[in-house]
């Protein structure tokens, strides 16, 4: 190919325009994939690049976008307005007013963004492929943390006093990224070549993952812990069928009895500071049961309410569910589940009707939606929605699982 001869024409209709713009906005999103776990300037590029880019796609060609044909439109509208009113309508208008700033413009709108940019098997193919490849290289990072007894940062104070494992993420909450992302390496045999024997994929599935979920168990992060149970059960369950549920359960017996029961010693549990934060969040509720207290207004809602904890004061009640009706009230937190897990409902139809049978986009799709679902159950009890790099991975990942069973439902025929 003669370069000298090529000349790169720029856009010259508004459809034109508005296809770069979204070829720039599906660049930054894999950058933000790919490096997301190392390093905040990485994770600020990728997420707005891919936001403004999406934005300006809408401005230019919102009729010809996907979300515009979208049957969940409606919700994500609804959402977006709780998140705007509780941000005006707050108690404390501008720890409210951060909350939405901080994640305006880098993570609340990624998955748009993937559903937007994610038009075909090949786009979801990229997308995943930097997803996995960025969990192995972290968890490499993870492993050479073990061997050396690095840390990656001097001040990384998980690591040097627990020992737990951090990556470069220098926070043992490192294990709910990875319960996050590990699932992408679910996909694999789907995403490498076709040519290669199913056995030399799979071996190479598990070489990939291997360091991930040394990572991942070695962070000793229970939220994200449970979230992988329910990743592995639902994987398991709608791929090869009930019987996984025999082999999910022994896994787990067999890891607490080679491990001991350590942080799920019933006496650990029993004593755990979240059932204190998570009984000052029920209590903000009572005292704004409509619209709740304002985005982002859980430690100054229950500090006016005279409420006092007996170990440092908490920001977040480390469960989105309780954090959306203290924040929200019952009105917002309705809208919240119908967000969560309308969007779940909608990507389950698809993988049901394909249970027990392996198709290279099947699979792919159950890799995405596995990884959603153990994101609502690591919600749970793990940090606050509005935690950047957390939200947005995880609105990432369920946008991919739209974008997925988007596709899925038109080779159906389906809805």
């Amino acid at each position: 190919m003669n370069l000298k001869n090529t000349v790169i024409t720029p856009p010259t209709s508004r459809r034109e325009w508005a296809e770069l713009f979204l070829d720039i906005a599906r660049l930054g999103l894999c950058f933000y994939l790919l490096l997301h776990p190392f390093g905040i300037s990485f994770r600020e590029i990728g997420g707005s690049t891919a936001t403004v880019g999406l934005a300006l796609y809408y401005i230019l060609d919102w009729r010809g976008s996907v979300l515009a044909r979208f049957p969940l439109r409606a919700v994500f509208a609804a959402f977006l307005a709780v998140i705007l009113f509780k941000t005006l309508h707050s108690m404390h208008p501008s720890l409210s007013r951060y909350a939405l700033t901080s994640s305006l413009h880098a993570t609340l709108f990624l998955g748009l963004a993937a559903l937007e940019t994610a038009r075909t098997w090949r786009h979801i193919s990229w997308m995943v492929g930097c997803m996995a490849a960025m969990a192995c290289a972290q968890g490499v990072a993870g492993v050479y943390q073990y061997v050396f007894n690095h840390a990656f940062n001097p001040s990384d104070v998980g690591f040097l006093q627990t020992h737990r494992l951090t990556g470069t993420m220098h926070t043992p909450r490192v294990g709910n990224l990875m319960s996050l992302a590990t699932p992408a390496i679910l996909a694999l045999p789907a995403l490498l070549p076709a040519r290669w024997p199913m056995s030399r994929r799979i071996v190479t599935s598990l070489l990939v993952a291997a360091p991930a979920l040394f990572l991942l168990v070695f962070s000793h992060t229970r939220s994200g812990w449970l979230g992988f149970v329910l990743v592995i059960t639902v994987f398991g369950v709608l791929r090869f069928g009930p019987r996984t549920l025999l082999g999910v359960a022994a896994l787990v017996v067999f890891f607490l009895l080679a491990n001991g029961l350590g942080r799920f010693d019933p006496a650990v549990i029993a004593a755990d500071q979240r059932w204190t934060i998570w009984g000052a969040a029920i209590e903000v509720f009572k005292a704004y049961p409509v619209f709740g207290a304002g985005l982002n207004t859980y430690h100054a809602a229950y500090t006016s309410l005279g409420i006092e904890f007996p170990f440092t004061a908490m920001p977040h009640p480390h469960n989105i569910y309780l954090q959306f009706l203290a924040d929200t009230g019952i009105v917002g937190f309705t809208v919240a589940v119908a967000f969560l897990f309308g969007t779940l409902a909608y990507m389950l139809p698809p993988l049901w009707r394909r249970r027990g049978r392996y198709t290279p986009h099947g699979l792919i799709a159950l890799a995405m939606v596995s990884a959603y679902a153990g994101y609502l159950l690591t919600a749970a009890t793990a940090h606050e929605f509005f935690r950047t790099w957390w939200l947005g991975l995880a609105m990432s990942v369920q946008g991919l699982g739209l974008a997925c069973a988007r596709l899925l439902r038109e080779e159906d025929g389906t809805p």
